[in-house]
């Protein structure tokens, strides 16, 4: 590494350890704005790329915690997140359902939902 690479390195990371140093109280109030900025770019991506696919992306007015998975035969009602957390260390419930009655209706609950979903 040149000398001049090395001056600016040290320079940035003088510059960074200050920051850190004098505005340690704020960092987490940064970091929060940085990662809902991440988020919001990441909806409009997903919305965009959704879109070119012809797939639509809503948002519900209130906030939903449900998991619902519909597939032709069978359906999984849970309370676990699809993370490894949510599938391995919580205490999750979780129901397998293939009764062709009990489907029907889930799928007119999913139907209902989505029809009062705002699109994104």
């Amino acid at each position: 590494m040149s000398a001049r690479k090395l001056a600016l390195t040290f320079a940035m990371l003088m510059l960074l350890n200050f920051f850190a140093f004098y505005f340690r109280l704020l960092l987490p109030y940064f970091a929060f704005a940085t990662f809902f900025g991440f988020l919001v770019y990441l909806l409009v991506y997903l919305n965009e790329a959704a879109n070119k696919k012809g797939i639509s992306l809503k948002v519900p007015k209130e906030f939903v915690h449900a998991k619902l998975y519909i597939g032709d035969s069978k359906a999984i009602e849970s309370s676990a997140n699809l993370t490894f957390t949510g599938m391995h260390k919580n205490i999750e419930h979780a129901r397998v359902i293939d009764s062709p009655e009990d489907l029907s209706k889930l799928r007119k609950e999913f139907e209902s939902l989505w029809k009062d979903l705002t699109y994104l």
